[in-house]
């Protein structure tokens, strides 16, 4: 049987059903109405390898005593599961950190494509958790992400 396009709006579906003791079937056809919405997201819809890269922000107080430059650049691989190793080369006021590979990286994914991720490195230019929010975007081929905490900055991914 060959594969034809589904039309949006409504699906058929051949539904074989049993109709006496000896398991005669007969085939019947039945309608359902699909809901024009797009598929929910999950941890799985970013599983796999990404690049990405931040040009320009701002390590904010408290971190430091007055905004310094930065920008980063690296992979992230999340793990389909809650889970992500992220190794990054960070240039902060002109010095070079890294390459960097996180300790720590956790993230999740809400229905709607947006999400939220936590890492920690050691060696890193400032203590603490690095958080951001992020929104999976282009047919998840692209995650658009803002750092949450002291760095002023977003950066974008792409699937490898």
């Amino acid at each position: 049987m060959q594969k034809r396009p589904i039309d949006k709006s409504l699906q058929v579906r051949l539904v074989n059903l049993v109709v006496d003791r000896k398991f005669k079937t007969l085939p019947a056809m039945t309608l359902f109405k699909i809901q024009d919405r797009q598929p929910a997201f999950s941890e799985k819809s970013i599983k796999g390898r990404w690049g990405f890269s931040g040009e320009f922000g701002m390590i904010a107080s408290p971190s430091v005593p007055q905004p310094v430059p930065t920008a980063a650049l690296g992979t992230v691989v999340f793990d389909g599961n809650g889970g992500c190793t992220i190794a990054a080369t960070v240039n902060v006021n002109g010095k070079i950190f890294g390459p960097l590979t996180s300790k720590t990286c956790t993230y999740s994914v809400n229905p709607d494509g947006t999400g939220n991720s936590v890492a920690e490195f050691s060696g890193a230019p400032f203590d603490g958790p690095t958080t951001v929010a992020f929104v999976v975007v282009d047919n998840k081929r692209e995650i658009r992400f803002l750092n949450t905490n002291t760095v002023v900055a977003g950066f974008t991914a792409r699937r490898q």
